[in-house]
């Protein structure tokens, strides 16, 4: 005779499982992945899952997301300003938009999946295995950066260009060491080659740009010359930056910058570049 076990269940007053409660559950619009047009769809929010269906009666389910996976939850604001009330759900493979009837309403929403999604925990989680694996590697990583340094001080002495001495890499080393300054809104925390998604003509393209992170700003460029920006990201417009998984089995060590408007995808050549892009930003 075979024994079974039984275990305790949570049941609820109203007699559902707690694991299988509903936290928040309404209609809301969300964009389509192929057309991005809007439809509406009835969003339902439980512990362990958010169910996407045509209507409340729940009997058609289009799609499901789990928090576990999600990197970032947040507000959206559209640059168009066409749409308000949007809030967005990313994670490493795809990032989902939904247009909530009020601002409060997209505000719980919000509120409700980052408790779910245990965002703060993550990016704590994160950043202690940085510092983990810095610490078990901090001679080799101590190395490839002096060398990175190196390299970069050698390109700048060869630009045909002068620099401003208070804006030069070594200057602002030496101003920060001495006067113990660290807000320098020009100071370069970072700065190396990544490749940025384009979208073109619905072609997915990678293209080779030099980005230079600074105190206040990621500044884009076309290569290390730094003529002219092709983009400037403010970091106060920046909600998070996260490793994503390969794009393809070539297009490694991938990493997206969420703004609050769009987001970007890059690429770095190696692990190495990626944990110290990442690591920039932390």
């Amino acid at each position: 005779m075979v024994r079974l076990e039984t275990f305790p269940v949570s049941i609820t007053d109203n007699g559902s499982y707690l694991f299988d409660r509903v936290l928040k559950s309404g209609y809301v619009r969300k964009r389509t992945r192929k057309t991005k047009s809007w439809r509406v769809i009835y969003l339902v929010l439980r512990p362990a899952s958010i169910f996407i269906y045509k209507d409340e009666h729940e009997a058609k389910l289009r799609d499901k997301i789990l928090p576990c996976d999600l990197t970032a939850v947040a507000l959206y604001n559209d640059p168009k300003r066409k749409r308000h009330n949007v809030f967005r759900l990313v994670s490493p493979t795809r990032n989902y938009l939904f247009q909530a009837l009020s601002k409060p309403d997209a505000k719980e929403w919000v509120d409700l999946i980052q408790r779910e999604a245990r965002i703060k925990e993550k990016e704590e989680q994160m950043l202690a295995e940085m510092r983990k694996s810095a610490g078990r590697n901090k001679s080799g990583l101590d190395q490839a950066l002096q060398s990175y340094l190196s390299d970069i001080e050698a390109n700048f002495s060869q630009l045909p260009r002068a620099r401003a001495p208070d804006t030069s890499l070594a200057t602002i080393h030496e101003t920060e060491e001495a006067h113990g300054n660290h807000t320098n809104p020009e100071r370069v925390i970072w700065q190396g080659r990544l490749y940025i998604k384009k979208f073109q003509t619905k072609v997915r393209r990678w293209k080779s740009v030099w980005c230079v992170l600074r105190a206040r700003a990621l500044a884009i460029y076309k290569d290390e010359n730094e003529y002219a920006p092709l983009l400037i990201l403010e970091l106060g417009s920046i909600i998070n930056v996260v490793e994503t998984d390969p794009t393809s089995r070539v297009k490694k060590n991938c990493m997206q910058v969420i703004t609050e408007g769009k987001s970007y995808r890059f690429r770095a050549r190696s692990q190495e570049i990626l944990t110290l892009a990442l690591g920039g930003f932390k």
